[in-house]
Formats: C-alpha cells, sequence, structure tokens
C-alpha cells in the first residue's frame, strides 16, 4: 500500500491507471439547482431539475414541469447548448416539463431539412445535425411521443431516445422488475406506456433499449455514448443503478475518465531549456522552449536538439501515475440509495 493512503485509495488509483486516459486538461464543471421541491411547486421552488455544464455542453437531469422557465431565470444554463436530457423516473414532477424544454431548445436550434425528416441523415450545415440525447426508464419514449405528435410538435433537431430497461422486461408490457430487484425499484407491475403501437416522430432516431450487465440486484446500467463525437464524450462516462422508489427509478453517475498525471516540471526542463535546444526551437520558430511542456503534458511527442542531434521527448518519460476524475452523482426520489455507491 502506498504511504500516506488507504486501501480504497490506492484500488482507486490501480483502476485509473487502466482505465482510458484523457491527455487533455479537465474541463471546467458546474451545476445548476433549477428545481428542488417534491411532488408540487412552491413560492419560492420548482419541481425537480437539474443542469449540469462540462466543458460548454450542458446536460439536463429532471425536467419537472417549469424547467424552462428556470433555465431562462437561471441566465447561465444555455439552451442551444443543452445535448442531453435524463430522467430518473416517470412521476410527473420529474418529466412534465419535458415536452415543454424540448420547445425551448427548438427556439434555440435551426429546423433540420423537411426532406431528411426520419430519414436518420442529417443534411448540411451544423445547425442541422444537431442532436439532443434523451435517456429514461422503460415508457420514456411512448410518454414522448404521445405528447410530441398528439400536439402536433415538430423539434428543431433530432432526438434519440434510449431507455432502461429491467434485466427481464420482454418488451410486450407484462415484465415487471423482477423478484431479484423487488423492493428495489418498485414491486412488481405492468408498463402501461407500451399498450398501444405509437410511430416514431419525424425527427427520431432509433433508440437503444439498454438493459442492466447483469440479472443481480443493483446491477448497473451503462448509459449509450451521445451520437455525435463532443468533448464530454470522449472524457466522461455516464452509468446508472437503481434506487429504491414507487415505480422504476434511477440515479446517474457522470465520471471523469482519469487524466495525465503530473509532468515532471524539473526533469522536462533540464532537456529542452538547454542554450542548444533554444536556438533549435528559434529556428523552427518557436521563440520560448517552454512551450514544450505544455505539449507534454497534454500527451504530445515534441523534437529537441541534444549533443547535435534530434531527439524525441516522449509523454510517459516525464508524467506521474494517473490522476483520479471527478464524479457527479445525481439521484431521483427514494429512500435507499446504496446501489449508487459503488459507481
Amino acid at each position: 500500500m502506498t504511504p500516506g493512503r488507504n486501501e480504497d485509495e490506492d484500488d482507486k488509483m490501480t483502476a485509473a491507471s487502466e482505465e482510458a486516459v484523457v491527455s487533455a486538461s479537465p474541463l471546467d464543471v458546474s451545476f445548476v439547482f433549477l428545481g428542488t421541491a417534491s411532488m408540487r411547486p412552491s413560492r419560492t421552488r420548482n419541481v425537480s431539475g437539474n443542469a449540469l455544464r462540462v466543458g460548454g455542453e450542458w446536460t439536463i437531469v429532471d425536467c419537472g414541469e417549469g424547467t424552462q422557465h428556470r433555465i431562462l431565470d437561471s441566465k447561465s444554463v444555455a439552451p442551444g447548448r443543452v445535448n442531453r436530457i435524463f430522467v430518473t423516473h416517470l412521476h410527473g414532477d420529474h418529466c412534465f416539463g419535458l415536452p415543454g424544454l424540448l420547445c425551448l431548445l427548438s427556439n434555440n436550434s435551426h429546423p433540420p431539412p423537411a426532406s431528411d425528416a426520419g430519414r436518420g441523415g442529417f443534411g448540411g450545415g451544423a445547425a442541422a445535425e444537431r442532436v439532443v440525447q434523451i435517456v429514461g426508464p422503460r415508457g420514456l419514449r411512448s410518454m414522448l411521443r404521445s405528447t410530441l405528435l398528439a400536439s402536433a410538435t415538430m423539434t428543431a433537431f433530432r432526438f434519440r431516445v434510449d431507455e432502461l430497461w429491467p434485466w427481464d422486461d420482454a418488451g410486450d408490457g407484462s415484465a415487471g422488475t423482477g423478484d431479484d430487484q423487488s423492493g428495489t425499484m418498485g414491486e412488481r407491475y405492468h408498463y402501461y406506456a407500451s399498450a398501444f403501437a405509437l410511430p416514431r416522430h419525424p425527427y427520431e432516431l432509433d433508440g437503444l433499449d439498454v438493459r442492466p450487465a447483469s440479472r443481480s440486484e443493483g446491477a448497473r446500467w451503462e448509459v449509450p455514448p451521445h451520437p455525435s463525437p463532443g468533448p464530454m464524450r470522449d472524457a466522461w462516462t455516464i452509468s446508472a443503478a437503481p434506487l429504491r422508489h414507487g415505480i422504476m427509478c434511477v440515479g446517474y453517475a457522470f465520471r471523469e475518465r482519469p487524466h495525465a498525471g503530473k509532468i515532471d516540471a524539473v526533469a522536462a526542463r533540464e532537456r529542452v531549456c538547454t542554450e542548444e535546444n533554444r536556438a533549435y526551437q528559434m529556428c523552427r520558430g518557436l521563440k520560448n522552449p517552454l512551450a514544450l511542456l505544455g505539449k507534454l503534458q497534454r500527451g504530445e511527442s515534441v523534437v529537441v536538439m541534444e549533443g547535435g542531434e534530434t531527439r524525441t521527448l516522449h509523454p510517459a518519460d516525464f508524467l506521474g501515475p494517473p490522476r483520479l476524475g471527478r464524479t457527479v452523482a445525481v439521484l431521483g426520489a427514494t429512500s435507499d440509495s446504496r446501489h449508487i455507491g459503488p459507481l
């Protein structure tokens, strides 16, 4: 065991060294509470809603009625940069604001080409390529389709609804949570949302039906990545775990991948700050050789002049062990959150 650390910390560092390491600098993160009231709003608090910013991307977690108003009041959450929406469960105080939120996001987007509706393609232009990923328990897709189709609501972007299904859900609405998960995700119940067939929305992409990693109680779901590349998708992973509630309910863990270790600046400077290398870098248009340290920290190899020969310095020669990433956990309504702990 490493001196000054306990066994749990050593285990985490070992896991970090085995996981893919992000060489770029950590993205800035902030969190905004949009609503904290339970069941009904109060004069001073809205029902459930949260906003997580990672870099320049915003993620909404739970979307009770009036969430779009709270976003506008916040003056910090940018509707045009909301690319992900997560729902913990389908009680109204956590999801009845979702159709209105999609309308708000549409007002901050350019519509996709009409001729491309429903094909899964994006036509031309960056604005038309916007995709909003929506994740939640089984039944969310039908709920969203019914409200958008019945109200003839078209979105100005593509969206994809990925559902988290219990292990034993047969897809016909007859399966419950399973005896092994009874009491954790609610007693056995039916999914009435699947009792009627609904067509896909014109701007809806084919969603994924995700089952937990195993049949065991507390087994987690690995949330599929956003369909479009981006800094958050590269640097963060998202998992979900069951929570105890009256209906199927989950909590989400947003986990940052490990970062490259800190650079040994003293050793690196000895190699890049020699007069010989300074003259060499000047000939290449680099006035300050210390800029090479930043490249090494970002995982890039650099070329220096040593003993009259060019040599390549690799980041692994100067970087310490990987640094653990951050974790942001957002839970729905629950009386037992023990299964979110391992995430």
